[in-house]
């Protein structure tokens, strides 16, 4: 047995389906959060601990909500929240149109893509723009993770995930088919604190559920907004 921990954000109606899957593999739910977003659970600042959000499929439309802090020089000695980190598993090649909303002014929040089939930062967008947008093209089935780190200030943001098709793509073994340019050094060194220096898979650990729909995050449930 591992203590690391994942959290599980899905709706109540998809509970029952999820209790039978320990892993991060095709016996998850795919979700929709329609009209009400989802809510970020911490910790959720490492790959050990990030929140999974289920399959996705073309099709599918996912809202979470949350807060993240500014960490100075990208350190945890003035700041507890540098990351936040959200797992999703592919279950076929899909287009991710990505949408980082903050909801604080004068704020500049960024977000990059993680594979933990190979460890490394892939992609990031890092602009000055808001909200800042993105799109990740996954030319196969796979787990990938959205990880969010503020460049300016603290502020709460809501993260929007469209799911389309991949046009003209066939079943790959998940290598990415990226649709940017691959990230920088720079870049992969910003976002190292969250997945560590050394290689590790995230697919077999287990997980915590949490739903959708109840009264008290301290209980470990999440409220519905």
């Amino acid at each position: 047995m591992t203590n690391h921990e994942l959290h599980v954000l899905i709706p109540v109606l998809t509970l029952l389906s999820a209790c039978s899957g320990a892993s991060h593999g095709h016996d998850s739910p795919t979700i929709n959060s329609g009209s009400n977003p989802l809510y970020e659970i911490e910790p959720n600042d490492n790959v050990e601990s990030a929140d999974y959000l289920g399959q996705i499929r073309a099709g599918d439309h996912i809202a979470i909500e949350g807060h993240i802090q500014e960490c100075c020089d990208g350190a945890y000695s003035c700041c507890t929240d540098m990351y936040d980190g959200f797992a999703l598993y592919a279950t076929e090649p899909v287009s991710v149109h990505i949408t980082l909303t903050e909801y604080t002014p004068g704020t500049d929040l960024d977000f990059a893509i993680y594979l933990p089939s190979i460890n490394e930062v892939v992609e990031a967008f890092e602009t000055d723009n808001h909200p800042e947008v993105g799109v990740f093209n996954l030319g196969g089935v796979g787990e990938f993770h959205i990880v969010i780190n503020s460049w300016i200030g603290d502020a709460d943001y809501i993260l929007d995930i469209d799911v389309q098709p991949l046009l003209g793509a066939s079943p790959g073994a998940g290598v990415p088919e990226l649709g940017h340019a691959q990230a920088s050094q720079r870049t992969r060194a910003r976002f190292l604190g969250y997945h560590g220096a050394a290689g590790r898979t995230i697919e077999a650990l287990p997980t915590r559920v949490l739903e959708l729909g109840a009264t008290s995050e301290s209980s470990g449930v999440l409220e519905a907004r």
